[in-house]
C-alpha cells in the first residue's frame, strides 16, 4: 500500500481529501425502514420469510434470525446492509438471506457506490449514531436522521482498493475465529473424556456425578480447598470514585470472559490504601476464580502471577486449593467441563442476581484422580488452552490492525495507490 501526497480540503464532516465527496446515504442507497409484522404471523416452521428483528438477530456481522414471519412487511435482500436503529442504534451488518425486517432495522440497498465500501464505512461510523439517539424507554433514529447522514465518498477506484484491503482482514480474522472455535471443540471433547474415562483405566463405577474410574474419588469442593471466599465488603466496597487509571487491581465478574479467562482491559484498580482495608479477598497466584451471580455465572478463571494479592468484589470467589489433594490447573479444567456445569446449572434459579455463597459452593462434587494423573491430565488440556490463547492474540492483533486501517483509510489519512 503506497501513501500518496494529496491535497486536503474542510468539510461539515471534517477534513478529506480534495478528490473526496460528502453525500447524503439516501442519495447513494435505497433506504428501507423496517416494520414488524403481527405477532401472530411468527413460526418455527419456515413458513414465510426469516424475520431480522434487531441487534438479537445478528450475530458476528452476520443476519441470524431466529423465528420466521407469514407475513411479510418489508424486505431485505441479500447482499444488503443491515443497520439497527435501536439500541444500540448503528450496529452494522450483512444481510446473507433474503428475509423481512421489523421496525428495529432498515435495509440499505446501494446504488452509486461500492456495496463493500458501504458496508466498512458504516462499521467505522458507528459511534457516530451516539448523538442522534432519541428516546427515553430506549433509543432510537428516525428515517430522516440515516437519510440525511452525511458520509466521504472517495473515487470508485479507491473505494473497491479500500474495501478489498479492508475485507482480506476480514477473512483472516474469520479464519482465526474458526480455528478457535474448532480448537475449542477439540478441547471440550478432551475434557469430556479425560474427566470421566481419565487416562489408561480399564474399571469404573456409577457415582453421583456419573461413570468415572474404579480407583477415583468423589469429594466436595470444600474438602479439596484451604480457602473459599468471595468479596464481599459490606459497606467498605470500594466507591465509584475510588477507582482509578492504575494501582491495585480489582476484579469484578466483568473481569471474568465467558472464554473463562481474565480480561485485562475489564481489570478495575484502587489505592494501596483502600486496598490494606479490603483484606478478605485478596487474591493469590495460583487461585481459581469462579463468577457466583450474574449472566456468566459459573465462568472460572485461574490468577496469574502478575495479579498476586489483587482483589476481588462481591460477585467472585476465589478457591485457594490444597496442593497436596488437587492440583489447581486441574481444578480450573474440571470447572470448565460439562458435568460441573450441570452442578451450577442445577442449583442456579435463572435469575441475575441468584448467588452461590461459600456454602453452596463447598457442595460441589468432584471426580478426584491420584495426583500424578490429575497433572497429566492438567498438562494435556494446558496444551489445548496454549493453542486457542496463540490463537486469540492472534485474533486481537488483526483486529487492532483493522481498526488501524479503518481510522487511516476510511477517512482518508492515507491514500491508496489505484
Amino acid at each position: 500500500m503506497e501513501v500518496l501526497q494529496d491535497t486536503y480540503k474542510d468539510t461539515k464532516i471534517g477534513r478529506i481529501p480534495k478528490d473526496w465527496e460528502v453525500t447524503q446515504l439516501a442519495s447513494i442507497c435505497d433506504i428501507i425502514m423496517g416494520q414488524s409484522p403481527s405477532s401472530e404471523s411468527y413460526n418455527e416452521d419456515s413458513i414465510g420469510l426469516p424475520l431480522v428483528q434487531g441487534n438479537a438477530d445478528i450475530k458476528s456481522r452476520i443476519t441470524k434470525p431466529r423465528i420466521y414471519t407469514s407475513q411479510i412487511t418489508k424486505i431485505s435482500e441479500i447482499g444488503d446492509v443491515i443497520m439497527t436503529v435501536r439500541a444500540p442504534v448503528g450496529a452494522i451488518a450483512k444481510s446473507n438471506i433474503k428475509c423481512c425486517i421489523g421496525r428495529g432495522v432498515c435495509a440499505l440497498r446501494v446504488k452509486f457506490i461500492n456495496d463493500e465500501f458501504l458496508y466498512q464505512l458504516l462499521i467505522e461510523k458507528e459511534a457516530s449514531w451516539v448523538r442522534l439517539e432519541q428516546g427515553s424507554t430506549f433509543t432510537a433514529v428516525n428515517s430522516k436522521d440515516i437519510k440525511t447522514f452525511k458520509i466521504p465518498v472517495p473515487p470508485l477506484p479507491e473505494q473497491q482498493k479500500i474495501a478489498a484491503i479492508l475485507s482480506t482482514v476480514d477473512e483472516q480474522i474469520s479464519t482465526t475465529d474458526k480455528i478457535i472455535e474448532k480448537s475449542k471443540e477439540l478441547k471440550k471433547g478432551l475434557m469430556q473424556k479425560l474427566f470421566s474415562e481419565g487416562i489408561g483405566h480399564t474399571e469404573f463405577k456409577d457415582t453421583k456425578i456419573g461413570r468415572i474410574p474404579k480407583d477415583w474419588e468423589v469429594l466436595r469442593l470444600g474438602e479439596v480447598c484451604l480457602k473459599i471466599r468471595d468479596g464481599n465488603y459490606g459497606g467498605s466496597y470500594p466507591k465509584a470514585n475510588e477507582f482509578l487509571n492504575s494501582g491495585v487491581p480489582f476484579l469484578t465478574s466483568a473481569s471474568i470472559g465467558g472464554g473463562n479467562f481474565i480480561i485485562k482491559k475489564k481489570i478495575k484498580f484502587i489505592s494501596p490504601e483502600k486496598h490494606s482495608e479490603l483484606t478478605k479477598a485478596h487474591i493469590k497466584f495460583g487461585d481459581v476464580l469462579f463468577t457466583n451471580r450474574g449472566a456468566n455465572v459459573g465462568s472460572v478463571a485461574l490468577v496469574h502471577q502478575e495479579l498476586d494479592d489483587a482483589n476481588i468484589g462481591p460477585q467472585l470467589t476465589y478457591l485457594r486449593c490444597k496442593l497436596d489433594v488437587i492440583d489447581n490447573q486441574y481444578l480450573f479444567s474440571l470447572m470448565q467441563s460439562n458435568s460441573f456445569q450441570k452442578q451450577v446449572k442445577s442449583l442456579d434459579n435463572g435469575t441475575a442476581m441468584n448467588f452461590f455463597g461459600i456454602g453452596t459452593t463447598k457442595t460441589f462434587k468432584l471426580p478426584i484422580p491420584s495426583l500424578p494423573e490429575q497433572h497429566r491430565i492438567a498438562n494435556i488440556l494446558s496444551e489445548a488452552d496454549a493453542k486457542i490463547e496463540k490463537e486469540q492474540t492472534q485474533k486481537s492483533q488483526l483486529e487492532q490492525l483493522k481498526k488501524g486501517l479503518m481510522q487511516q483509510l476510511l477517512t482518508g489519512k492515507k491514500r491508496v495507490n489505484v
